[in-house]
Formats: structure tokens, sequence, C-alpha cells
């Protein structure tokens, strides 16, 4: 399971476990692609960080496991920017679900502090109705209402 292609295919197997709700079995898959990516790309590497913040959202709908996908959402974060930049797209996905990560955790005040800022800066550099800000808008009028 060393190939790249695999790996991508297994990723792919563990979000449709994941959607089925079959979560220990789809964080048992993506632990192991994590694995192997960090072998074969190394920790550092855009893919291998987007592998964690999917183990992350895998760990996120499983009860008990909220602080977890906290700590691995922090993790990516701190990744993203150190490797592409606080203001890259990506960035800010892994932002967004660090939010969402600290919303299961009832945590709704700090969730909406940091979707704003996600929000003023996707407003700022993508466009203010490019689809993935509408997301942002969409997740901080969810929070505000809890």
């Amino acid at each position: 399971m060393d190939y790249l292609d695999t790996l991508k295919s297994v990723s792919v197997i563990a979000l449709i476990l994941q959607f089925q709700k079959k979560h220990k079995a789809a964080k048992k898959i993506i632990r192991r692609v994590l694995e192997k990516r960090k072998k074969v790309l190394g920790k550092n590497y855009s893919e291998t960080i987007t592998i964690g913040s999917i183990l992350a959202l895998v760990l996120k709908h499983q009860r008990n496991k909220y602080k977890t996908a906290k700590k691995i959402s922090q993790q990516a974060v701190e990744e993203r920017k150190r490797v592409l930049g606080k203001n890259y797209f990506f960035t800010l996905v892994s932002i967004s679900n660090l939010a969402r990560a600290m919303q299961f955790q009832k945590k709704y005040k700090e969730a909406k502090d940091i979707i704003r800022q996600v929000l003023e800066k996707k407003e700022r550099l993508l466009r203010k109705y490019y689809y993935n800000t509408l997301t942002s808008v969409y997740c901080l009028a969810y929070l505000l209402q809890s």
C-alpha cells in the first residue's frame, strides 16, 4: 500500500465508511493511510496534512473522541500554516475544521470567533460570493443560533 494512487483510493474508502457511519472502520483505515503517507511523502507534505484533517473529521463524529479530534485539527492548522502559509486556502479549510471540532465540544464562542476570522480572510482572499466563502457564512449562522 505504498503507492500514492492506492493511498488515495483507500482514503476514499475511508470517507465512504465515514458517511455510512462506520466510524471505527474509517478511523482504522485513515490511520493506516496517514502512517503510509508520512513514510512515503513525509509529514510536511500537503496531502499528508490533509489525511490528518480527515482523521480529525472521522474522530469528531465518535463520542468521547472530540478532544483528540480538536488536537489533531490544531496540529493540521499549525502544519498548514508552516508549510503553506496562514492565508492559503487549505490552511483556512483546516482552521474551519478546527472550529467544527470545537463546536462538537460545545465551545461555541471559540468556534464562532474562529469562523469569523476565517470568513474575513476568505472574503478578502477569495470573493464574497465564492461557494467556499458562503459555506463559512452558513457555519457562522449555525453557530450564532447555538
